[in-house]
């Protein structure tokens, strides 16, 4: 009977050991980054082979886990303040597993990009080089790390178009994804205030206010909102794309009085990743129903 106790503590931690490595690489996330891997080919045209969109996406999505999980292991002090529950602070992966599982996940994606194409691979790695220089350095500036965050998320794009060879239509979302990120990014800042002025990051909302940096969130989000119903309006995109547009302009328009305020309520950060699955789905159905013409 004590033998059987044990065994089953033994499976629940290994259990919560696991749990903890999974959320550690924040798999909504990654999930989007493969989803705006697979946009990105359908706005390029669907060039490329099925299994290479197929492999640039899930190579995406793991170096997106590492990223994660290395920023994760630089922030665990600010993390004990900001995000307790977190695998690292709760103590549910250690700082060493927690980097294991960044090599691993690297080596793993960086092995995939390189065998779709030297093109993906190139990419790839800079991507995972710019991830690690984030962590390690740039966050610490805030704005300039925003910036670099918000220009990776917009890469995925023409990272996918690229597979097939053609950047076709990716600037499109790219462009939206860049604005959005980085509208995400200064939020996340007034989030975590209290644990960045310990460890002197230097966010907009620490240099300036909270209310300056909700305020450049509103306007960046806004101006998503606006650019978002240009490619209807012109004429490049039909309704399959003008309704998810419309939910995702509401979306935003929802938020912005208490971003105005400087005061968004809880995770807005979590909040705002249903703005980027919309915003996939319409590109998407853009590009379904509105493809572009054949190459001659």
């Amino acid at each position: 009977m004590h033998k059987r106790t044990e065994n089953g503590r033994l499976l629940a931690e290994i259990g919560k050991s696991i749990r903890g490595i999974v959320v550690l690489a924040r798999p909504i996330n990654c999930l989007l980054t493969a989803g705006s891997v697979v946009v990105g080919a359908v706005a390029g045209g669907l060039g490329g082979a099925p299994v290479d969109i197929a492999m640039a996406a899930l190579a995406a999505a793991l170096i997106t886990g590492a990223g994660n999980a290395l920023n994760d292991v630089q922030d665990i002090e600010e993390d004990r303040i900001n995000q307790p529950q977190r695998p690292l602070p709760a103590g549910l992966v250690s700082p060493l597993a927690a980097i294991v599982m960044v090599g691993l996940l690297v080596v793993s994606g960086l092995g995939l990009a390189w065998w779709v194409s030297p093109v993906t691979g190139m990419m790839a790695t800079a991507v995972a080089l710019a991830l690690t220089g984030y962590s390690i350095w740039l966050k610490q500036t805030g704005p300039a790390g925003n910036i670099l965050v918000a220009a990776l998320a917009a890469t995925t794009f023409p990272y996918g178009a690229l597979v097939g060879g053609d950047l076709g239509r990716s600037w499109i979302p790219a462009t939206f994804a860049f604005l959005y990120h980085l509208g995400r990014e200064v939020a996340k800042g007034i989030e975590d205030m209290e644990g960045d002025q310990r460890r002197d990051i230097r966010t907009l909302a620490l240099r300036v206010s909270p209310i300056a940096a909700g305020r450049v969130t509103a306007l960046l989000l806004g101006l998503v909102a606006l650019l978002a119903l240009l490619p209807w309006t012109v004429g490049i995109y039909g309704i399959g794309y003008g309704l998810p547009v419309v939910l995702l302009d509401a979306f935003i328009l929802a938020w912005f009085p208490q971003l105005w305020r400087g005061a968004p309520r809880g995770r807005l950060s979590r909040r705002l990743l249903v703005g980027m699955a919309l915003g996939l789905l319409a590109i998407c159905l853009g590009e379904v129903l509105e493809p572009l013409p054949p190459i001659p």
